[in-house]
């Protein structure tokens, strides 16, 4: 029997107190405190005869519908990166200069890439960037090989882009290592044995190759997201252009037979993983673009289908796309033709899973209004640039804002409109606690440890169990104290009190690089006004989460923010449980 998959990091929450001097037992609300959630839809708008874009139409050509329900275009502009002026004697229909923004992060997974397909991103990007930067744009280059680095923030001097990229050009990818790694780590050991434990063994193999694929793909999804809140809260439209495979390639992959569909032993990995990363993208404003220069190729003539493990949209193998439109898709085949049919009734999953991962960086981008390329990089980037040239802003006032649900967007033209629409499907509104977990993550990730609010952690003894069936595996209970001192938090007057707001992260990362989810809490302050002033001389708020973690090695990362001055502090701890 092969070995047991190895166990990402977990950490679970246990429980949250309170335990300071001034905390009242009510939050505190702010008088005259209101929120709008204005949601903010970037709209493409393509003449599928003819691939060009439709200019010219205005709000009352557009109805926009959020869970099915019509909402009122409160906002509205055509963007026109290409019109520097209006024509003589007519309105200008382009948007304010802070509308016209475009803020573009290009992300390097240099974690999962190969050095070709790096070189040839760097290369689509030099020439692009060798002249000029256009109006408005700001670039930010940003790579993960395992930890995130910043090479171009926000900047709008070409030399500084092409310097960026440079760097870029240096660093190591690390893809050829993980297929080389991924395949041995697989593939030893020879699957023997009787029929029923033949399908045993296959299924635990496939089980193990979908660890693998969740476990390297959750790092790299997660270093998106990061890379987003980081930039979330920049003017303008947001873009984030990805260059990366979407999944780790390896030479070896478990065989399914038709059996394996029928006992649901088939799955399709990572999807989850992308489907959330297209709805936080969302949420933040972002569009999303991949670039996958390894190219349409699948080693496989058959089809994939719809079947008991979702949607596989085909890809179509067309060495004569250029690298301007996403991979086209194929209508699926019947439930009961699975294309994987050999003359021992199985095959390898691997062609399967080529189309897989390029399907779900399609759904993924399109999701968000964007789209992935699967062809030469350079084509890619003048396609990308032709597509963000021209668009329309619509926005509306939401009903609800932080209420951690999935709301749904459709955006149409008349009934007779002949047009196809670009455009974000759905955003999850995540609460203010989620938020600031994922502003804080963000700050983590990119190497931020100071301590501006003079947060004192403490840890309680360490409490460890056995983990039930797995051998040698162990969780560890720890109590995690913050001591924030009130007198370096921004308190507001209100009434006979003055009140603030705290939010607290914590996630651990194992020695590998594995991250647990983030779990975070925010709580209010209330001092007395007759007592601020001792209060901000020695008193502080105390706030104690009791988490389980994995045993062995582990960094514990604990972030608080001030939500009422954005300021952050960052205390990671060095654990040995």
């Amino acid at each position: 029997m092969r070995r047991a998959a190895r166990r990402a990091a977990t950490i679970l929450l246990v429980g949250i107190a309170v335990a300071a001097p001034y905390v009242g037992a009510q939050e505190a609300q702010f008088t005259g405190e209101a929120t709008v959630n204005i949601v903010e839809v970037p709209v493409r708008v393509v003449d599928p005869a003819t691939g060009a874009v439709v200019t010219g139409l205005t709000a009352k050509d557009f109805r926009i519908f959020e869970n099915g329900r019509k909402v009122k275009i409160s906002n509205f502009s055509e963007i026109d990166r290409t019109m520097n002026a209006a024509t003589a004697g007519e309105p200008a229909r382009t948007a304010d200069a802070d509308q016209n923004r475009l803020e573009i992060v290009f992300f390097f997974d240099l974690y999962l890439m190969k050095k070709g397909e790096r070189d040839e991103a760097v290369k689509a990007l030099q020439a692009h960037y060798r002249t000029s930067i256009p109006n408005g744009e700001e670039v930010s280059i940003v790579a993960f090989d395992g930890s995130l680095t910043t090479f171009a923030d926000r900047v709008s001097d070409r030399r500084e882009v092409l310097a960026a990229l440079d760097g870029i050009a240096e660093m190591r990818p690390r893809g050829m290592e993980h297929e080389s790694a991924f395949t041995q780590e697989l593939a030893d050991g020879p699957v023997t044995g009787t029929r029923d434990r033949y399908f045993y063994e296959r299924k635990q193999r496939s089980d193990e190759y979908v660890f693998e694929l969740e476990r390297r793909v959750g790092q790299v999804s997660r270093a998106i997201s990061a890379t987003m809140a980081r930039y979330a809260r920049a003017d303008g439209r947001k873009v984030l252009v990805a260059f990366t495979p979407g999944h780790p390639r390896t030479r070896w992959a478990p065989s399914y037979a038709s059996v394996d569909f029928a006992n649901n032993a088939a799955k399709y990995p990572t999807k989850g993983l992308w489907t959330d990363l297209a709805l936080e993208a969302s949420d933040l404003g972002f569009t999303l673009y991949a670039v996958d220069s390894s190219g349409l190729q699948t080693n496989t003539t058959g089809d994939t289908t719809e079947s008991d493990i979702g949607r596989v949209t085909a890809v179509e193998n067309n060495p004569a796309s250029s690298g301007g439109s996403s991979a086209a898709a194929a209508p699926p085949l019947s439930d009961t033709n699975y294309a994987f049919g050999s003359d021992n009734g199985q095959e390898s999953i691997g062609p399967w899973m080529e189309r897989v991962r390029k399907d779900l960086l399609i759904s993924t981008a399109e999701d968000t209004g964007g789209e992935a390329y699967f062809a030469d990089a350079t084509a890619a980037v003048e396609d990308l640039s032709t597509a963000l040239d021209h668009y329309y802003s619509l926005a509306y006032a939401a009903g609800h804002s932080g209420d951690g649900e999935r709301h749904e967007i459709e955006v149409t033209l008349r009934e007779d409109s002949p047009y196809k629409l670009q455009y974000r499907r759905a955003y999850v509104d995540q609460t203010p606690g989620e938020r600031s977990a994922t502003r804080l993550r963000s700050t983590m990730l990119f190497g931020g440890d100071a301590n501006p609010l003079a947060v004192r952690i403490e840890l309680g003894e360490p409490e460890g169990r056995l983990r039930i069936g797995a051998a040698g595996s162990k969780r560890v209970r720890i109590a995690v104290q913050a001591k924030i001192p009130i007198g370096r938090l921004e308190m507001v007057e209100q009434g006979d009190s003055f009140v603030g707001r705290v939010a607290v992260t914590v996630f651990s990362e194992d020695a590998g690089g594995n991250q647990s989810a983030p779990v975070s809490g925010v709580a209010p302050i209330t001092v007395p006004a007759a007592e601020i002033s001792q209060a901000r001389a020695k008193g502080y708020f105390s706030y104690v989460l009791t988490v389980e973690l994995e045993g062995g090695r582990q960094k514990l990362w604990v972030g608080v923010e001030d939500l009422l001055s954005d300021r952050i502090s960052i205390m990671p701890q060095e654990l040995d449980l």
